[in-house]
């Protein structure tokens, strides 16, 4: 039986510098391009329906924050690399991106999510290149892999090794449309301390 995540929504941040971040908790902060799969993967780890789903890539724009079981934050950060974004929600995504990290970067960890199907990935290594540069630990998440054949799924950790030089304790296979490989997962999250 899976171990959910219990979570509730408190509130949407459109400026990280007028509204002060709460820090009495550790973060963990979902990054991965736009339309990979983030706000599914909150809703299947929690078994609710707390983060908005679009099939339109690029709709979040904001950053959303919870609290998970009452010890920890879980921040949705808008998904980068989508292309019909003009530039001044560019602007103002990076803007917002960079104001978060400053902000909480002692108490926040990063949950990298790939699309399984496309790796590498040049946006993707360049995120790790950006974490890793920055000393923001993470862990990678290669969400859709109901999507793959066995023998695929098979040589995914491998190819996430070579790929993005994330060893296999920090990799996690998972699928939030079929709810598979997340209690692994939902035991990293709340070790946080």
């Amino acid at each position: 039986m899976r171990s959910l995540l219990r979570i509730r929504f408190l509130k949407t941040i459109a400026s990280v510098k007028k509204e002060a971040l709460l820090k009495d908790k550790h973060f963990w902060a979902i990054l991965g391009r736009s339309n990979v799969g983030k706000s599914s993967l909150i809703n299947a780890l929690t078994n609710e329906r707390v983060a908005k789903v679009s099939c339109t890539p690029g709709k979040t724009i904001t950053v959303n924050l919870y609290v998970i079981d009452d010890r920890f934050y879980l921040v949705d950060l808008p998904g980068y690399g989508y292309a019909k974004r003009s530039d001044s929600i560019r602007e103002n995504l990076s803007t917002l991106l960079t104001d978060f990290w400053e902000e909480v970067s002692d108490k926040a960890r990063a949950i990298l999510i790939i699309d399984s199907r496309h790796v590498p990935n040049n946006l993707d290594e360049k995120m790790v290149e950006w974490l890793r540069f920055n000393n923001i630990p993470f862990i990678l998440v290669a969400n859709k892999i109901d999507k793959l054949r066995a023998s695929e799924r098979g040589l995914l950790s491998k190819s996430l090794l070579d790929a993005y030089k994330v060893g296999f304790e920090d990799q996690y296979l998972v699928s939030a449309f079929k709810k598979k490989g997340l209690d692994l997962l939902s035991e990293r999250l709340r070790s946080l301390q």
